[in-house]
């Protein structure tokens, strides 16, 4: 899901004097989100980089303090994993209808601060 976000288009949506110093494909999706006025995608942006971490340090570093943290993070033994994975699925469709519902409120297509797209038109 991380994987798929697409940076440069994102990027082409961060004015450049912004884009300095953002790193990461989700960075750029919440600069995004940012500058077109989008509110409410603070936990969306948790959760994708939790669960970036736990890409990142799960099945190469099982034993590493990063995914010992991570694994708490997502309950990971106190669950068994089904439901864990499940739970992680709940979360990433939130993100996606969240993602969905901002592309199509055209959002996405004025910056925050500029005109809006009843005064565009």
């Amino acid at each position: 899901m991380i994987d798929s976000l697409n940076e440069k288009a994102l990027s082409a949506l961060i004015p450049p004097e912004q884009l300095t110093g953002i790193k990461g494909s989700i960075a750029r999706l919440e600069s995004v989100l940012g500058v077109c006025g989008v509110s409410d995608f603070e936990s969306h942006m948790d959760f994708l980089r939790k669960l970036q971490n736990l890409r990142s340090s799960g099945a190469a570093h099982r034993k590493g303090s990063n995914y010992r943290k991570i694994a708490d993070e997502f309950q990971v033994d106190s669950q068994n994993l089904r439901t864990v994975f499940a739970g992680i699925l709940a979360k990433a469709l939130d993100v996606l209808n969240f993602l969905i519902s901002v592309v199509e409120s055209g959002a996405l297509g004025r910056t925050s601060g500029g005109p809006s797209s009843s005064e565009s038109r």
